[in-house]
Formats: C-alpha cells, structure tokens, sequence
C-alpha cells in the first residue's frame, strides 16, 4: 500500500484510520508513505508497518530552504524512513544535499557519518531524461559513490519515455 502524491501526510488522520482499520491491515503487509519531509505524522502506531520516503525538496524546486528543511518532522517516522533527494548533478546541489544532512543529523545529535549508517540516501537525478548517458547520472553516480549513497534512476522514464501515466 503506497501513498503519494501531493502531500499525502496532510491527510495523516484519515491515513492513520486506514492503517489501524482490520479490513485494510488483513490486505496489505506493509505501507509506503512518500513525504516532502515537512508535515509531522503524530498519529502514533499503526497496524500495518509503514515506511516513510522523505524527499525535501531542495532550492532547484524553487522552495526556500527555510520552509522545506523541518528536522524535528523526522523524529515522528519511528526511525521507519530514508531520505531520497532530487538532483540536478550540479555541485550546489550536492553542497545544498550536504549542508541538509549535517543540518538533519546535528538537530537529531550524530555526526552526518553515524546519521546516514542508519538512514539511507537515495539521490535521484531531476527532470523526466531518458538518456543514461546523460552527464548529470554520471556525475549523481559518482557523488553517490564518494559518500555510500544509493543511486537511484527514473527507471519508469528510461523502459517507457517521459510519458504522462508512466
């Protein structure tokens, strides 16, 4: 069971109602919510075990970091989350990526090595490119090597094309 799309945890009421309901729990073995990181899931524990994809979005979304960094919103995953950023292989991104981990993992009391052994780190790269030639995977690749992070390719894009419903 996924949810995402938008901000799902807006709706962490009617989420949480969903999760601790036995109909829905008997079906599924595990959820999936995929979150910006800054709405807080205080609805406690669910039945089914949830898992949280936290993506901030980064200052190439437009956003202030200042309203899309929110560190205290981590502490209420559970430790069930991993961090997913969207890059555009430039060296600001990665420096922004940097600059948010060490800004996670001081408000959380690590250091940002301790921190990321137990959090994981997908870098993404941005954008609907289906090329994995493109320069901008090598350089995502080789960053996520560096620093023992998980890359992770618009998979959906490169089999089927930047296609809407894909």
């Amino acid at each position: 069971l996924s949810f995402t799309g938008g901000e799902p945890l807006l709706w962490a009421s009617v989420i949480t109602k969903l999760l601790n309901d036995q109909r829905v729990a008997h079906k599924f073995e595990r959820c999936l919510i995929e979150t910006n990181g800054t709405v807080a899931f205080a609805n406690g524990h669910t039945l089914i075990p949830t898992m949280f994809s936290v993506s901030p979005k980064l200052s190439n979304s437009g956003e202030p970091l200042e309203k899309t960094i929110n560190p205290d919103v981590l502490t209420t995953f559970n430790s069930s989350f991993y961090l997913k950023f969207v890059s555009d292989g430039s060296e600001e991104s990665f420096a922004e990526i940097d600059a948010v981990l060490a800004q996670y993992a001081s408000y959380l009391g690590f250091s940002v090595a301790k921190f990321c052994k137990f959090v994981p780190v997908y870098i993404m790269p941005e954008g609907a490119e289906t090329i994995i030639e493109h320069p901008m995977y090598a350089r995502i690749a080789d960053f996520c090597i560096e620093r023992h992070f998980i890359f992770c390719a618009r998979v959906h894009s490169i089999i089927y094309g930047n296609k809407s419903g894909t």
